[in-house]
């Protein structure tokens, strides 16, 4: 399975990762909703170094899910999230090593490193949108 890859040597920290995200996901920044994927520029031990996260679909939050809403797609290997059976209790957020599930209005959301793009034949938004191809789909 093809999995989203970041090269922090590659990435200038423009955000436009963020920005794509937000826009395949009709999210609206006005009203406080954060993209799927955060990227920045962080400081550790004195060297500033651009990031991009966002889930790595690593799976910790299927187990924990007490609807069992959450499921790896057979296709893609993304995990994938039914909405309509989430009651929102942060289970899934609590599993994840990177807290990458947020509830919002009382359903879980998160990266599906943009299974139906993918499904389609075409490169995730982030991936796609990355000039300095920090991101890439392998």
């Amino acid at each position: 399975m093809k999995r989203i890859v970041f090269d922090e040597k590659k990435c200038a920290g423009c955000n436009i990762c963020a920005i794509a995200c937000m826009d395949q996901n009709d999210y609206d920044p006005s009203c406080g909703e954060a993209p799927f994927r955060m990227a920045g520029r962080r400081e550790k031990d004195g060297v500033f170094t651009n990031f991009s996260e966002s889930c790595v679909h690593c799976g910790a939050c299927i187990d924990v899910c007490p609807m069992e809403c959450i499921s790896r797609d057979p296709d893609t290997g993304f995990v994938v999230v039914d909405n309509a059976e989430c009651i929102g209790c942060g289970a899934c957020r609590d599993a994840c090593p990177l807290s990458a599930p947020k509830i919002v209005d009382g359903r879980m959301r998160k990266c599906d490193g943009c299974n139906e793009r993918v499904k389609a034949g075409y490169l995730p938004a982030c991936v796609r949108a990355c000039p300095t191809k920090a991101l890439s789909f392998m």
